[in-house]
């Protein structure tokens, strides 16, 4: 069933690099047919990646500013297949499923002592164009959060190919919010990854 993914939705703040191992070498057979994870977007550096152990699942990767530790902004990209019991919704229904979701996610990480406080600061549709005009549609949903003495911007963003699902988390300091680069990060990724993907 699509909330079995919830977990999925709200992984936040945390780099995947923590627990992560590198697939550099060999690609995992999880990864969506077609897609890839680039190995540099805007100027983000791809690092460490973590297998989840299905196509349902699938690839994360870690990317990090070339400036850390000075500049500990980072995104990581998520690659993975719809459920089975994903596949009859359409993607308008799919996406506004995945926000809601996500935004409950927000909710449970207050409540149980994850944040302080949190702001959805904007929320609404996306769009990636990659080659040949092909447009994938997304949503996006920016918030804000605090914890303890820790104050940063937060971006989700998810994108429907198909029966492929482009996961793009992202985070900076509040210090860094007003200058921050991640939007664009976000969308190169994903035009990068689905570059040479099939257009469904």
């Amino acid at each position: 069933m699509f909330f079995r993914s919830a977990a999925l939705l709200t992984t936040i703040a945390i780099p995947v690099g923590l627990a992560a191992q590198d697939l550099t070498e060999q690609p995992s057979p999880n990864l969506p047919p077609g897609f890839s994870a680039p190995e540099l977007a805007g100027r983000y550096l791809r690092g460490s990646s973590h297998d989840y152990g299905s196509p349902s699942l699938g690839v994360a990767y870690q990317y990090e500013s070339p400036l850390a530790p000075r500049d500990s902004s980072f995104g990581t990209l998520y690659l993975y297949q719809r459920g089975e019991d994903d596949r009859g919704l359409t993607a308008d229904s799919l996406l506004a499923l995945s926000a809601a979701v996500f935004k409950e996610g927000l909710e449970t990480m207050r409540r149980r002592g994850d944040y302080d406080e949190y702001h959805v600061t904007s929320e609404g549709p996306d769009t990636v164009t990659v080659s040949q005009g092909w447009k994938i549609p997304g949503y996006r949903v920016a918030y804000t959060y605090h914890r303890k003495s820790v104050s940063a911007l937060s971006f989700f963003y998810l994108y429907v190919a198909g029966n492929t699902l482009l996961k793009v988390r992202a985070t900076t300091t509040a210090s860094r919010a007003s200058t921050t680069d991640l939007p664009d990060f976000a969308h190169e990724v994903v035009e990068l990854s689905a570059r040479k993907a099939p257009h469904t």
